[in-house]
């Protein structure tokens, strides 16, 4: 097997030897044998080399197959098989057209939706035999191949805004099973915490878990991991790759790239890189949720430079913001909602991300979903949210917003 990927890889005469091997029945053989935990690993190099060969359009579809006709049991395979996807999407932006094409989105979507009630505590519907860290990976691996198969692809970007449809992708995140139906802010009674539980949950790398204390439930543990990829989606800063800077753009320090990304901006943030994570993450760490007060604004200076890719998904942070409670800690609840409150708040600092979210209708969005905390000066969440209409109000406002939160209010 190893000599046949070497075989396939990397010559002039790969082209040749691709089309040989699928016409001697190689393809089918190799794809049937991913099933198989011992020889998966070198059935899917096999795999990627053919999907990144010429006519490599069929791989890829029936590799995507094999993963949606899986039992929902079967998380390593599904996990298997995405991480060597995302492995040709990030090589190939021939990959990343014919991913469109076979319907890889909605395959990804898919799995998504299948997961349905797997975060839920405690674990029902046959996910109590299942190991968390392994739906985590899942999960991660979702988010991550999504993130890589727009990248640099405004045809894909385009096709995930509207046909997926961002509004969608929060409802199936939703209904993983760690966040409640609700859909706007309402009244609170609760107050902060004191014993800033999120101090760490919400640093650098939440996939590996085991950051906060022992005193939060696994539910609000849970929704912290998704609101960061979510985040890392909405950043494109899910690996270091993202960093590779485009040739027409090496010598320009304010052109902007086709897909809307200024270039040395993303070099220079290195995406977790030897950096360290993102300053909005970062600032978290030292961000004492419990004593933010309206008359002293939190000031992020460094943050300025994240850059937001997919507003979509900043918009999907903002629907699942109401969805966070816990009955046994609603105190805890408030003080991750805090957390993301802020973590929005510092991704409209620079006046390219206003504008940005502003073009997806941030602002407007801000009034449906949370206009209970900004119309009350006490609500916990008032402050940051406040701060961040006042940044978009002053892009774009327009009129038919004003009426609309002229309405909540006299209703």
């Amino acid at each position: 097997m190893e000599t046949l990927t070497v075989l396939l890889q990397g010559s002039n005469t790969t082209n040749t030897n691709a089309a040989l091997f699928r016409e001697f029945g190689g393809a089918r053989c190799v794809h049937n044998i991913v099933k198989y935990r011992q020889c998966r690993e070198h059935a899917l190099l096999i795999i990627q080399q053919l999907v990144l060969s010429p006519s490599g359009d069929d791989d890829m579809g029936t590799l995507l197959g094999l993963m949606h006709s899986a039992p929902s049991s079967e998380l390593q395979l599904k996990t298997d098989i995405l991480r060597a996807l995302l492995a040709v999407l990030r090589e190939s932006h021939r990959t990343r057209t014919v991913f469109r094409k076979v319907g890889g989105f909605v395959y990804i979507t898919s799995l998504l939706v299948a997961m349905e009630r797997s975060l839920c505590q405690p674990p029902r519907h046959g996910w109590e035999r299942v190991n968390q860290n392994q739906v985590f990976e899942l999960l991660h691996t979702v988010f991550c191949t999504l993130t890589a198969a727009m990248r640099y692809e405004p045809a894909n970007s385009h096709f995930f805004r509207t046909e997926i449809q961002y509004e969608k992708l929060a409802d199936a995140v939703r209904l993983l099973g760690c966040f409640s139906d609700t859909k706007k802010l309402g009244p609170t009674g609760v107050f902060p915490s004191n014993a800033q539980p999120f101090q760490r949950l919400l640093e650098d790398e939440v996939s590996s878990g085991g950051c906060a204390g022992d005193s939060v439930c696994p539910t609000l543990k849970h929704c912290s991991k998704l609101f960061i990829y979510l985040y890392k989606m909405a950043t494109d800063s899910f690996d270091s790759r993202a960093e590779q800077v485009p040739p027409c753009l090496t010598h320009e320090t304010s052109l902007p790239s086709p897909w809307g990304t200024p270039a040395l901006t993303r070099k220079r943030q290195g995406y977790y890189g030897t950096s360290g994570p993102p300053a909005p993450v970062k600032a978290l760490t030292d961000l004492k949720l419990h004593s933010v007060n309206p008359s002293h604004p939190v000031s992020f200076s460094s943050s300025s430079d994240m850059v937001v890719i997919h507003p979509g998904a900043v918009l999907a942070m903002l629907d699942l913001l109401p969805s966070v409670s816990s009955d046994s800690q609603p105190e805890h609840a408030l003080d991750l909602q805090l957390a993301v409150a802020n973590i929005l708040q510092l991704l409209v600092n620079s006046e390219r991300n206003q504008q940005v979210l502003c073009e997806a209708c941030l602002h407007q969005r801000l009034l449906q979903r949370c206009s209970q905390a900004l119309g009350d000066e006490d609500h916990p969440l008032h402050p940051p949210l406040q701060r961040m209409f006042e940044r978009l109000a002053s892009q774009a406002l327009q009129p038919i917003a004003l009426r609309y939160q002229h309405r909540v209010r006299v209703f």
